[in-house]
């Protein structure tokens, strides 16, 4: 009887050793700290996301959403980041993997693109 890997298991799978084999240094030492950006609708407010060694990531004022792990690959010849983790609500936990193009990074702002949504963060 043979034993098949559903589509289900596969892309978590794929996903974690692009993110393992991740290898631009320059690119993971620029991006490695707490990035946030103002809450569409409450400017006075912030959330984002901390990305911290050993591929550990964490959210920054979202209940949520909940990110664990991150790393880039390259996505059409530009990098992208890739945050995987948690979405909590409505009585169900579900897990997910956001890959977002990293329009422009500079030591203090970051730009990220994911389909048509750019939103720029900055470094605290």
């Amino acid at each position: 009887m043979k034993k098949t890997i559903t589509c289900g298991l596969l892309l978590p799978i794929a996903t974690l050793a692009l993110i393992a084999c991740s290898g631009n240094n320059d690119l993971t030492n620029q991006l490695k700290g707490s990035w946030v950006a103002p809450i569409n609708g409450m400017p006075e407010q912030m959330d984002g996301f901390e990305l911290k060694d050993n591929g550990l990531a964490s959210s920054i004022n979202m209940a949520t959403l909940v990110y664990e792990k991150w790393g880039t690959i390259k996505l059409d010849k530009a990098d992208a980041l890739v945050l995987q983790g948690k979405s909590i609500g409505n009585g169900q936990t579900l897990s997910f993997s956001d890959t977002l193009k990293i329009d422009k990074i500079s030591e203090n702002s970051l730009t990220l693109t994911q389909d048509s949504y750019t939103r720029t963060y900055t470094k605290k």
